[in-house]
């Protein structure tokens, strides 16, 4: 598996431009039938409120939970060369994610995602184009040395000043954690 460090089981995430901004922990998820945008990306992105529409969506999870998209926004996508513009529902809740391509985005830019091989290939007038994401470099961290099956995988991007008070609060609190 060129490109890849380890056998894994990871989402696809890439990073692109969404409306002005390059937003970073996109997941593709060619499972979800909509496209989706946190409403804190709008605010960091200054959106004018008049873009957003005034209309609320039920989304359905895998066992049935329920969740209301607060709106709607379209706003103008592009990687590698691929532009399309995009109807987003807009959600205000916590997520590891900045905003989630479904089937809409998918089917729209005749993407073929590959978890497998943590890429999205798009047919371009070009030829095809390869948007690729990277594992993020980790470091496996053990919280207690009796225990060392109990650890975390920290990002290496972690700034100096941060990770050893996010190393020390883990450490300290990792017992109440599932």
């Amino acid at each position: 598996m060129q490109g890849i460090s380890d056998i894994h089981h990871d989402g696809l995430v890439i990073t692109m431009q969404i409306g002005t901004a390059r937003v970073l922990r996109i997941l593709v998820d060619g499972g979800s039938s909509v496209n989706l945008i946190m409403l804190d990306v709008l605010k960091a992105m200054k959106v004018d409120g008049n873009q957003i529409l005034k209309k609320s969506n039920v989304l359905v999870g895998f066992i049935g939970e329920t969740k209301n998209t607060l709106r709607e926004i379209y706003l103008p996508t592009y990687v590698e060369g691929v532009s399309s513009y995009e109807i987003f529902g807009v959600l205000n809740c916590l997520s590891s994610y900045n905003a989630v391509l479904g089937r809409p985005w998918v089917h729209n830019v005749r993407a073929i995602p590959s978890t497998y091989n943590q890429c999205v290939k798009i047919p371009t007038e070009w030829g095809i184009a390869t948007i690729k994401e990277t594992q993020m470099e980790t470091n496996q961290v053990v919280l207690d040395p009796e225990y060392t099956d109990r650890y975390v995988l920290e990002g290496s991007d972690v700034p100096d000043n941060v990770r050893p008070e996010l190393l020390s609060f883990l450490k300290n609190k990792y017992k109440g954690f599932a």
